[in-house]
């Protein structure tokens, strides 16, 4: 247990959640992409379907997280929904902030981007340390939030053992971003999918792209320390009241059975999925498979 939790310690600072991509570039490749302020920063965000009367689905990415590995995701879930992905900043196309930027404004920056785009009546997708956020915006927004989607959740307190470790290595953190090369970041996401060859060269550049700059680094240890390290959602959980989807893998070394157990006896109106073989980003994994389910539970009245 001790080896799988040191191992896990690594994929988190380097990688393990989703994609993270800095650019300078203003014109990210994508039609869907939108931009705006909140708060003072500028941030980027994926609208498939502006304006429409679409039923809404919100997907908020997990550390390092951007659209980058949900792009054939989102296909799979098109043209029945209008899907809004918003990228934290300091990842994706959004650029880092000038200060902090903790738990708090990234909540605030994903409930920007809902009254940006006009978003009511939603389908929350929660990937990894996006629950963090889903579950927050479900407890405080419940007028807008229909039902959340977790996928492979962290924030949990069985986690504790993951974070406890993060925080022995408190003092290691700006130096192993530092040395958080492209082949040592692309050994360690290797470990979060099942099959290698799901993950694409794009997407392992895109994951090395935030340990580039000083301040790109300075957003993954912060991030790192402040959030993954010291929050979670166990005090919330029963405060949700719309039906909840939890889906892992049953190959997660950040999921363990008591946790999911913790979040189905916690949560009011909660169902778990486990995907046989998936490990942690089970989008990549069995996406075909996720995304029939996220269709049916979002569907279902």
């Amino acid at each position: 247990m001790a080896k799988c939790a040191n191992l896990a310690c690594a994929g988190l600072l380097v990688a393990v959640c989703a994609l993270g991509c800095v650019s300078d570039e203003r014109e990210p490749p994508t039609p869907w992409s939108r931009w705006t302020e909140i708060d003072g920063t500028p941030v980027h965000y994926i609208d498939t379907a502006p304006g429409s009367d679409l039923p809404a689905l919100l997907i908020v990415p997990g550390y390092l997280g951007s659209g980058a590995t949900f792009r054939n995701f989102i296909s799979l879930l098109q043209p029945g929904f209008r899907i809004v992905l918003p990228e934290m900043p300091g990842f994706g196309y959004s650029p880092p902030p000038p200060g902090p930027c903790s738990l708090d404004r990234m909540t605030k920056i994903v409930e920007g981007v809902v009254l940006e785009a006009g978003l009511e009546n939603i389908s929350l997708i929660g990937s990894s340390m996006g629950s963090l956020i889903a579950v927050r915006l479900a407890v405080d927004r419940p007028d807008r939030i229909d039902r959340i989607v977790l996928l492979s959740p962290f924030g949990a307190g069985g986690q504790a053992d993951v974070a406890a470790r993060l925080d022995r290595l408190n003092f290691l953190l700006p130096a192993a971003s530092v040395l958080a090369r492209k082949q040592i970041v692309a050994r360690q996401i290797r470990k979060q999918v099942r099959d290698p060859a799901e993950l694409t060269p794009e997407m392992i550049d895109c994951y090395a792209r935030p340990f580039r700059t000083r301040e790109g680094r300075r957003l993954v240890v912060e991030i790192t320390r402040d959030v993954i390290g010291e929050c979670t959602f166990d005090d919330r959980l029963p405060l949700v009241r719309q039906p909840v989807l939890v889906i892992a893998g049953t190959e997660d070394r950040l999921m363990d059975s008591a946790t999911l157990t913790m979040l189905q006896t916690r949560v009011p109106r909660c169902s778990i999925l486990r995907l046989e073989g998936c490990r942690h980003l089970v989008y990549l994994d069995a996406p075909a498979q996720v995304a029939e389910l996220v269709v049916a539970f979002c569907e279902r009245e």
